[in-house]
């Protein structure tokens, strides 16, 4: 079995700008060979209700989306955290000063579930976070993510805008705490990815996943990082 440890890429220039213009960039295979696989198969056990928590009990409804929080923490296979350090490696690239891993979830959105993950600025979750602190999501596919299975959605050039209004959404939707932003976007860029992939979306960017319509579960995992 080859070595788990891997090298974060050096980004850009082209890179880095289309952060910043667009508020969300795509890191094609930045996890890759044995450590993407030793995730794949934790997430597997996950889904399948193998593994036990007490972060995640009376959680588990098979064929039915999952939203667990912790994965990092349940989960020994990511417990050797290289994951985390080659997203936090890509993170303080794109702003160019300290960034930390803050928290994960694992979501999970079978094929056939109709849910959608609603539009909104992940900072509307964060109301506590000054301004000024750089923060920013690091969505890993756990396995490839077709336009047709929910992938991640986003309106470009939005995290300019900054905070936006936010209603509750939680009778309309089963995320836990479900936000909607108050918008209507002109233009919005759908970003399939490749198991491996990792994109990265400003706080501020405005972000929309659909139900699965595909015939393959969608597995992702959402890693949080902050400046220190």
């Amino acid at each position: 079995m080859e070595s788990l440890t891997q090298s974060a890429p050096t980004l850009t220039t082209t890179q880095k700008k289309e952060f910043d213009d667009n508020g969300f960039l795509v890191v094609p295979g930045l996890i890759s060979g044995d450590l993407l696989k030793n995730i794949q198969k934790g997430y597997a056990k996950t889904v399948a209700g193998e593994i036990e928590s007490e972060d995640w009990a009376n959680q588990f409804k098979p064929g039915q989306l999952l939203q667990l929080p912790g994965p990092s923490k349940n989960l020994k296979e990511l417990q050797g955290e290289e994951h985390l350090d080659l997203m936090v490696e890509v993170a303080r690239q794109l702003f160019d000063e300290s960034v930390c891993f803050w928290y994960d979830q694992l979501i999970f959105k079978p094929a056939g579930n109709p849910w959608e993950t609603l539009w909104h600025q992940d900072a509307g979750y964060w109301n506590n976070m000054p301004d000024d602190r750089p923060a920013v999501t690091a969505w890993l596919a756990v396995e490839d993510v077709a336009e047709d299975m929910g992938c991640m959605s986003f309106v470009p050039g939005s995290h300019k805008e900054k905070r936006i209004e936010h209603r509750d959404a939680s009778d309309d939707n089963p995320i836990s705490g479900a936000l909607q932003a108050v918008c209507d976007p002109d233009e919005v860029v759908k970003v399939p990815l490749r198991a491996g992939d990792v994109s990265f979306h400003h706080k501020y960017t405005l972000h929309y996943t659909s139900g699965n319509h595909g015939k393959a579960d969608r597995c992702g995992l959402v890693n949080h990082l902050r400046g220190m």
